[in-house]
């Protein structure tokens, strides 16, 4: 990498690195949001009744888990990002911390919809603990990825690239079918 004028330099090759890298982070970032989205729609379905009816209990506990096993998934393709261009690098851990925050929080989550279901006390107060950890882990994260998207717009990227990238990673999650295992039923 090179500075001309102050401003850094990427060759061709650590740019597509890059590009690439990006393309495997929007797939992670899409599929975490795709499944707080269902999470978040049935939250809101079953929490005005959570305490009061066993059932709503019940399915909360259902799609609790399946958060859990979406964000133990996420973490594990995360981890399988083994390719990270050095311009990308904090960036990388960054996310590497997020997804770690982000799946002990929902693990903590589900143990409350556990306990609820199971018509125990639920212990409320590590959850939030756990969910200031992980926005506060992504706000770091987030200006990690304004930074090397800087870098990058100072080498050539345009608005419709950051789109392509983020269409094909849709696509991507999409065509893999990437879901958690659904719970089989006796």
């Amino acid at each position: 990498m090179g500075f001309l004028f102050g401003e850094p330099k990427l060759d061709r090759g650590e740019f597509n690195q890059c590009l690439k890298y990006l393309e495997e982070h929007y797939k992670l970032t899409t599929f975490q949001e795709k499944e707080a989205d269902i999470y978040n729609e049935s939250l809101t379905q079953y929490m005005p009744s959570l305490t009061t009816d066993s059932r709503s209990a019940e399915e909360m506990l259902k799609v609790a888990e399946r958060f859990k096993k979406a964000a133990h998934l996420l973490l594990a393709r995360s981890k399988q990002l083994v390719s990270v261009p050095e311009p990308a690098g904090a960036l990388h851990f960054a996310w590497q911390i997020v997804f770690s925050d982000y799946t002990a929080w929902v693990d903590a989550q589900y143990a409350v919809y556990a306990a609820i279901a199971q018509g125990n006390p639920p212990f409320a107060e590590h959850v939030q603990t756990l969910f200031r950890q992980q926005e506060k882990s992504h706000q770091k994260a987030l200006q990690e990825e304004k930074k090397l998207l800087k870098l990058l717009r100072a080498n050539g990227l345009t608005p419709s690239d950051i789109q392509r990238l983020t269409d094909k990673a849709f696509a991507a999650i999409e065509a893999e079918n990437w879901q958690p295992e659904e719970t089989k039923e006796a």
